[in-house]
C-alpha cells in the first residue's frame, strides 16, 4: 500500500508539472518613512527573470509642467 501511495504521488506530481510555466517577473518592496519604525527608506529590488534588468537614478529635479524624463 505504501509503495501504491509513493508511485501514484509521484504520478500526480509529474502530471502537475506539466501545468507549470516558468515565471517572469519582479518584485519590489518599498517601505517609507512613514511605515518603517525608525523613519528609515528602504527599497528592494528582486528580479525574477532571466533577463537583466537595471535600476536608473534620476535625481529629484524641478520640471516644468507637463515635462517628461526620457527612460533608457
Amino acid at each position: 500500500m505504501k509503495k501504491y501511495l509513493v508511485v501514484v504521488s509521484l504520478g500526480v506530481a509529474l502530471f502537475l508539472s506539466a501545468f507549470v510555466s516558468e515565471g517572469k517577473s519582479c518584485t519590489n518592496f518599498i517601505v517609507t518613512k512613514g511605515a518603517s519604525q525608525n523613519g528609515s527608506v528602504m527599497i528592494c529590488y528582486l528580479c525574477d527573470a532571466p533577463f537583466p534588468s537595471r535600476l536608473h537614478y534620476i535625481p529629484a529635479a524641478d520640471h516644468e509642467a507637463g515635462s517628461f524624463v526620457d527612460i533608457l
